[in-house]
């Protein structure tokens, strides 16, 4: 089994529930897409039940918003957070 490591930073509420601001996990080679990530955090349970709330929860790669189905060939670092970031 193929590992990569990938950072993910929690913005806004994410944040506030994790507990924490960003985090750098492993990831298999199953783990293909932005949603794949979501699924691997869900399933931790306890405060990563967060995850199942996707509608509210976007993904930015390179900056910019990606769709929970992008791929993440050459992907370094994720950032999600909801719709409303600022004050």
């Amino acid at each position: 089994m193929n590992e990569s490591k990938i950072t993910l930073y929690y913005l806004t509420w994410l944040e506030r529930n994790l507990g924490r601001a960003s985090e750098t996990i492993s990831l298999s080679d199953r783990i293909c897409t932005v949603d794949d990530v979501l699924d691997h955090l869900q399933a931790r349970g306890g405060a990563y039940d967060i995850f199942s709330r996707r509608h509210v929860i976007f993904a930015n790669i390179d900056n910019a918003i990606v769709p929970h189905a992008h791929a993440l060939s050459g992907v370094k670092s994720i950032s999600f957070f909801s719709p409303i970031v600022g004050g």
